[in-house]
């Protein structure tokens, strides 16, 4: 599968693609067999490693990454991940490979068909935007200010919200957020927060999301208080983090008209209330946020970590209509009211400005 010698970096990046995309194949029959083989082949790369120059980067803590289950998907992506990882350092190189056929990947084998019987998933005429870029925040306040005009005479504008994280990654001694996800009715955005790493996209970030967090015509609602902490850490000096206005948790709404939903999961919201009755895959949830690009399955995933809150706000919304109530009402009730201390640096920062 690869040699061990001199090499080049872009032949040894084709090769752990190839190993990634043959994996995702689990109707191949000689798929387990083929990860067998790479795990072994990728053993001995190890040990080469710890005998070079290389050697600190690979402690006993990378060797956890090469698991012995053959079948586990989510396993083999995070092997992959050490695979992408290790060769370059190494010097692999695909063997002369001109003439050979490598297997084109369909990305509907990129997860079980069998997942869209037994789990929640996006509406197949969803728009999903990925937004890395000044541009696109601007086209997504644009969007958010025509949403409130289009509520202005029968409600409040709601937009839900979730973040995604690497959990293993320590940085600067804290988790850092990788995506922000927004759904309104008609499509998801899922921002970059990471990429491009440049000074300009980074005071954009800052400026959007002061925009977003202080808006109080627009209920913001997500799941628990998490995705705010991480967001506080990634970008301590939007004063709005730490006071957002029209902050709801969906679960306290549902707990309000729904018995028992406040001890819920998210899945398992979705599970009891929504139409299909089927929980979310969580598949993704552990999986490299920092990583670029993001697979089809992590933006799919992330989508629809988004777009469920506002498929649970609409039923909540049917739900209190049915006993005389407004959700808007009880979204008001129950919202939170957040209100943390500034860094010290912070309060020295004008609305938008980056802390460097």
């Amino acid at each position: 599968i690869l040699l061990l010698g001199e090499s080049s970096p872009e032949r040894a990046e084709k090769l752990a693609k190839t190993i990634e995309e043959f994996a995702q194949n689990e109707n191949r029959p000689d798929s387990c067999k083929f990860r067998e083989q790479c795990r072994q082949v990728l053993r001995q790369a190890l040990e080469i490693a710890r005998k070079g120059p290389a050697a600190k980067e690979y402690a006993d803590l990378r060797k956890n990454c090469i698991n012995d289950e053959h079948t586990d998907n989510q396993k083999f992506y995070n092997f992959k991940n050490f695979v992408n990882s290790l060769l370059p350092l190494l010097g692999h190189e695909l063997p002369n490979s001109e003439n050979r056929e490598f297997p084109d990947v369909d990305e509907s084998n990129e997860k079980n068909t069998n997942d869209e019987d037994k789990f929640h998933a996006l509406p197949k005429d969803l728009v999903v935007q990925y937004i890395n870029d000044g541009i696109g925040l601007n086209r997504i306040v644009n969007d958010l200010k025509h949403e409130k005009e289009k509520c202005a005479s029968e409600r409040e504008a709601v937009v839900t919200f979730d973040v995604e994280w690497s959990a293993y990654r320590q940085f600067a001694g804290n988790n850092r957020a990788s995506i922000l996800q927004l759904a309104t009715e008609e499509q998801v955005y899922v921002i970059d927060l990471i990429q491009p790493e440049n000074d300009d996209y980074k005071r954009a970030l800052v400026k959007f999301l002061s925009v977003l967090f202080g808006d109080e015509q627009v209920i913001k609602i997500g799941f628990q208080s998490e995705d705010l902490r991480i967001l506080r850490l990634a970008f301590p000096s939007c004063k709005e983090l730490y006071s957002p206005k029209k902050i709801v948790c969906i679960s306290k709404v549902a707990a309000m008209i729904i018995e028992g939903a406040g001890k819920k999961t998210l899945s398992e919201l979705c599970a009891t209330c929504l139409e299909n009755k089927k929980p979310l895959n969580k598949a993704e949830q552990k999986s490299d946020w920092d990583r670029r690009p993001l697979r089809s399955s992590q933006l799919n995933y992330a989508a629809l970590d988004a777009f469920c809150l506002m498929e649970l706000f609409n039923y909540c919304a049917c739900e209190a209509e049915k006993s005389g109530m407004n959700v808007n009402d009880i979204a008001n009730i129950v919202r939170a009211s957040i209100h943390i201390s500034l860094p010290l640096f912070a309060c020295d920062l004008k609305a938008g400005e980056l802390a460097l």
